[in-house]
């Protein structure tokens, strides 16, 4: 026979399994250590209450309101708790494993280390709730409500949060390894130190959470919102970041290693000292962002947009960067061997200071680029753009410079010993105290320049043309001239001791200036032989 009203009873240890309670009141009593398992309380009402270690194991128990009660150590598994009410209860290591909690309330309740594990939470209202190091591995919890709960330190291994409301819950140092929480609203929550092993985080609003230290490697946050979140030194390895909105983030000393991150928006985010080795970033935007001290080695940036970028001190190696937009960037003191910039957009870029050794700069676009002080031995820059360019002490030891437009560029100081220069047309370039000793120039247009105290010992040029050219001091010892032409050269004080010239070369010296220049005796002579109108 049902039990109707139960009001300040005390009923410890007492058997009632089995029993029919439907729609009983239950307040102010206490239960502890009751028997109940596979009882019939269906909306019974039991607020205030002690029940405290009681068996509820397979009891039915929907729409049952248990509020206000001491529930700790309660056995509740594979109960049916739909509906049910649990508000400001306390199932502190309460075992609720295998039970169904559909559509439940459970605000502010205690939860601490509660065994919920495989349990059906759908739609459930756990909201401001402790739930610290609570067990919830499998848990079907879509659409859950956790927003201001606390879960540190749980284990939700494989749960199913799609939907789920997380936000401002604190989840740090939780467990989500192969949880799904797509879908799901994060907002301002905290992961600290949590794993997120190959989740599933597809669509989900992360912006402004805190995932610093966290580990997602593997985790497919594939167009997933995280803009203005903390993901220092977050492990992001191998995750699936493709059209991730991740603006104004922190991802300080971050590992990228082989994410993808195509179509990803990280504009003004702050990567510096992070690992993004084999990391794909095709067609991301990454403007203003900063990238200083970053590992970019093999990293993929195919048309990816880094205009003013902070890429101060970053190495790169292998990195491929075709088509990119890097303009206005500051890559100074970078390493970037062998990288690849082909067709880049390079508009005023910083690199001075910088080794671009062994990379491919083809048809790349670097007008008004600095790159002082840049090494780039063995670089490519067929038919590259460095017009107005300032590569004042750069070096270009044994480099090809072929089909490049370089006019109004500087290159005083600039060491090009040993250098290839062929087939360009420079306009106007500055080339003061420049060394080419033993370089090659030939079929080149050199106008409206100053190559003054330029080094061009043993250097050999051939099928050139000078057109008001300032030469004057330079060293042209021991160079080889063949086919060269000059109108309005100055080689006043320069040094022409032991060059090779033909005939076309000779009447273009003999029309050049050359006061105080040195020769040697047999060109003095043949420039005296033909002003005389001998042959």
């Amino acid at each position: 026979m049902p039990i109707n009203y139960l009001i300040g009873s005390n009923l410890n240890g007492a058997d009632l399994s089995d029993a029919t309670m439907d729609q009983s009141f239950v307040e102010n009593s206490t239960l502890a250590g009751t028997k109940m398992n596979g009882a019939s309380l269906w909306a019974i009402k039991m607020t205030d209450d002690n029940l405290s270690g009681t068996n509820l194991d397979g009891a039915f128990m929907e729409r049952a309101t248990l509020e206000k009660s001491n529930m700790t150590g309660v056995i509740m598994t594979g109960a049916r708790l739909v509906g049910a009410s649990l508000i400001h209860s306390d199932l502190t290591r309460a075992n609720l494993s295998g039970s169904n909690l559909e559509e439940a309330r459970a605000t502010e309740a205690t939860l601490f280390g509660a065994n919920l594990n495989k349990t059906n939470l759908m739609a459930a209202n756990f909201s401001s709730s402790n739930l610290v190091s609570a067990s919830l591995s499998e848990a079907y919890m879509r659409r859950v409500m956790l927003r201001n709960s606390t879960l540190a330190g749980a284990n939700l291994i494989g749960a199913d949060l799609v939907g789920a409301n997380l936000i401002n819950s604190n989840i740090s140092a939780a467990r989500l390894d192969r949880a799904d929480l797509s879908e799901t609203r994060c907002f301002g929550a905290n992961f600290f130190g949590t794993r997120l092993v190959k989740s599933r985080l597809v669509f989900t609003n992360l912006t402004h959470t805190n995932l610093s230290s966290a580990d997602l490697s593997g985790s497919d946050l594939n167009t997933s919102g995280l803009d203005g979140s903390n993901l220092s030194k977050t492990n992001l390895s191998d995750a699936n970041l493709q059209n991730a909105m991740i603006g104004d983030v922190r991802l300080v000393g971050a590992n990228l290693n082989g994410a993808n991150l195509n179509g990803a928006r990280l504009v003004k985010s702050d990567l510096s000292g992070s690992n993004l080795t084999h990391a794909d970033f095709t067609d991301a935007w990454l403007d203003n962002a900063i990238l200083r001290g970053a590992n970019m080695n093999k990293a993929r940036m195919v048309r990816s947009a880094l205009n003013f970028a902070d890429m101060r001190g970053t190495y790169l190696v292998g990195t491929t960067f075709l088509g990119a937009r890097i303009n206005w960037a500051d890559l100074s003191g970078s390493t970037l061997l062998n990288c690849q910039f082909a067709r880049c957009e390079l508009f005023s870029v910083n690199l001075s200071n910088s080794d671009l050794t062994g990379s491919d700069f083809t048809r790349a676009y670097l007008p008004r680029a600095n790159l002082s002080g840049a090494k780039l031995t063995n670089t490519v820059l067929v038919n590259a753009d460095l017009t107005g360019a300032n590569l004042t002490r750069s070096y270009f030891h044994e480099t090809k410079l072929n089909d490049l437009n370089a006019n109004d560029a500087d290159f005083s100081f600039a060491d090009l010993t040993g250098a290839s220069l062929k087939s360009m047309n420079l306009n106007g370039v500055v080339m003061h105290r420049a060394k080419l000793r033993s370089a090659s120039l030939e079929g080149m247009l050199i106008s409206n320049a100053s190559m003054d105290q330029a080094d061009l010992r043993n250097t050999r040029i051939s099928t050139m043309y000078f057109g008001n050219v300032n030469l004057s001091g330079s060293d042209l010892s021991g160079a080889n001239l063949t086919i060269v032409a000059m109108k309005d050269v100055d080689l006043s004080s320069s040094n022409l001791e032991g060059i090779k010239y033909d005939q076309i070369t000779l009447q273009s010296l003999a029309g050049s200036k050359l006061d105080g220049a040195k020769m040697s005796a047999d060109l003095r002579k043949d420039l005296d032989r033909l002003k005389a109108g001998k042959t």
